[in-house]
């Protein structure tokens, strides 16, 4: 259990490595596998998980990769 909100987390994550997606998603972008396009759009993960990209963190995360 953690008492830190995520964002005070992602702050002390690498932003070189660590995406935040969605209000409760940070991604590290090591383990992800492909984009789907979409309104935000959706990231499939190397292990089968899918996140949601926001619409409005869409942008930071093609300007990432």
């Amino acid at each position: 259990m953690v008492s830190k909100t995520l964002k005070e987390i992602e702050e002390l994550l690498p932003n070189s490595i660590f995406v935040r997606m969605h209000h409760s998603h940070v991604v590290n972008l090591n383990h992800v596998e492909r984009y789907q396009r979409g309104a935000g759009g959706v990231l499939v993960l190397d292990n089968g998980d899918h996140v949601n990209v926001s619409r409005s963190k869409k942008n930071d995360f093609l300007n990432s990769i």
